[in-house]
């Protein structure tokens, strides 16, 4: 089966595929070459080392500029010039990745070539589709644990569950030096061995013993032989090999830890960043370190185990885009805004009423009726963005009367910071401004509530009479009740801030205008 995990996005020149092995078979007891084949690449012969960890997994090669497509993969174990067991396997190259290939000990001498069952998986054949990825396709799992697996019959081997609940019967490391447990006859000479390369646990990991002579703690420069080892790689019989695969510190021996997918020692400072992989989360990249300040980024910069904490605003200071941390990325929530440009305030104004709402006199907020009789009410907002108008509509209502009409409908700002706010009135239709709309107003009024000649025309309905044929020098009492809508924007020029304004909107509460 396969793991195939994404690393990244491509480049130009196609795809990076690193190429890993998982096996209970014993490196130069049982195999002694990993020979992995790609179409149209040339093949690549690993050498087995008795100093990776096959079980937990190890990086066997990685082909660059692969174009992206169905890719078969195929590793061949053998003896010599004989072949112990082979696994191909189909990724879907679409980005960077990594793919790993298990070969467990019971599928050794297993043909699978009939029918649409052509890979072995635990001991039997199924569909070359079954991957962890696709478990629907496998079996169901034979274990998740070593202990749901039989013992193995030979005294050297012990059971454990490798990937995908598949069991194996690996070495337990109870041989001598120069040894390997073979299925069959147990403990059995190597057929060559040598000490050089790094301390092993006996199962391939790393012990807590240093790498090679030549080789130092930091991340650059570890010379062996002829060669510099850089990045994951080690000192082995004079040349750089990866260090042995892992996917948690617990696959790694004694003075190990697993850093990406690898266990290194721990004092080896991989990328260089000045803090050794014991304490450094990312031995890949020397800007995440215990010693490195988190900022917005989705990602845990400080190796605390933690995505972006502390004050939102302060982890976006350095960010052009400023405001607050949002899921990895700095900016300000819709309907926020960042004003006073301090960081640790981050997105400290909100919009009121909300962006989302009042935004056109066919779509107001609705305050609902004023009566003539006094009623009054006040309304608050900030108009936020600069650029923003607030609408507001309300009805006058106008009741009946008899002898002095009391229809008086004022709004007028009691909340003005800065005098930054002007208001435009609309009433019955906003088509047009009632009275001169060029830039605003900070109180108005409409009233009937009035007896005065305006124009040479006698105007206002105090006194008014109900009458069909009201008395001389006396209006006829009218319903002038009306929808009024209230247009709030911020003056050109006006200073920005979170400050709001207050109107207050009254009708009948003034008998003279």
């Amino acid at each position: 089966m396969a793991l195939v995990a994404l690393l990244g996005c491509a480049g130009n020149d196609g795809l990076d595929l690193e190429v890993r092995l998982r096996t209970d078979l014993a490196p130069l007891g049982e195999f002694t070459t990993a020979t992995v084949r790609i179409p149209g690449q040339e093949d690549r012969a690993v050498p087995a080392s008795a100093f990776e960890n096959y079980v937990t997994g190890a990086t066997l090669t990685t082909f660059e500029g692969l174009p992206a497509q169905n890719t078969r993969i195929t590793v061949e174990l053998t003896d010599g010039s004989s072949l112990v067991a082979a696994r191909s396997v189909t990724a879907a190259l679409t980005s960077d990745a990594t793919v790993t290939v298990v070969i467990t000990r019971d599928c050794v001498g297993l043909s699978c070539t009939e029918g649409s069952d052509t890979a072995c998986h635990g001991g039997q054949c199924v569909d070359p589709a079954c991957s962890p990825e696709n478990p629907s396709a496998c079996p169901e799992p034979e274990c998740t644990t070593a202990a749901d697996c039989p013992r193995p019959g030979t005294g050297c081997l012990e059971a454990v569950c490798l990937v995908g609940g598949v069991c194996g019967a690996a070495d337990d490391d109870s041989c001598g030096t120069g040894e390997y447990c073979d299925p069959d006859d147990g403990c059995s000479a190597l057929p060559s061995s040598g000490d050089a390369g790094p301390p092993s646990d006996g199962g391939g990991g790393m012990d807590a013993g240093t790498p090679d002579a030549g080789e130092s703690d930091s991340g650059t420069g570890r010379e062996c032989g002829d060669e510099v080892c850089e990045g994951f790689t080690f000192c082995d019989l004079g040349m750089c090999r990866p260090f042995p695969g892992c996917f948690s510190d617990g696959e790694c021996g004694p003075g190990t830890v697993c850093r990406n997918n690898h266990c290194v020692p721990e004092d080896l400072d991989v990328d260089g960043d000045g803090t050794p992989a014991a304490d450094d989360c990312d031995e890949s990249n020397p800007e995440i370190a215990p010693t490195v300040a988190e900022i917005c980024n989705a990602v845990d910069d400080d190796c605390d185990e933690m995505v972006d904490e502390g004050n939102p605003g302060l982890l976006c200071a350095d960010d052009p885009a400023g405001g607050e941390c949002l899921e990895g990325v700095c900016g300000c929530p819709e309907g926020r805004f960042d004003l006073d440009g301090e960081a640790e305030t981050g997105c400290e104004c909100e919009a009121d009423p909300a962006p989302t709402v009042s935004l056109s006199c066919a779509e107001p907020t609705d305050l609902g009726e004023l009566a003539d009789t006094g009623a009054m009410m006040t309304v608050s907002g900030n108009a936020l963005p600069a650029d923003r108008a607030v609408w507001y509509r309300f009805r006058g209502a106008d009741s009946a009367d008899t002898s002095c009409d009391n229809l008086h409908v004022r709004v007028q700002f009691v909340e003005n910071p800065d005098d930054a706010f002007r208001f435009s009135v609309f009433r019955g239709a906003c088509d047009t401004a009632t009275c001169s709309d060029e830039g605003g107003f900070t109180d108005f009024s409409w009233a009937t509530d009035f007896r005065q000649t305006i124009d040479g025309r006698l105007s206002g309905q105090c006194p008014c009479s109900s009458a069909a044929i009201p008395p001389s020098n006396v209006s006829s009492c009218e319903d002038d009740s009306a929808d009024y809508f209230v247009r709030v924007v911020r003056r050109a020029g006006a200073p920005l801030s979170c400050a709001g304004y207050t109107l207050e909107i009254s009708n009948g509460l003034y008998d003279t205008m």
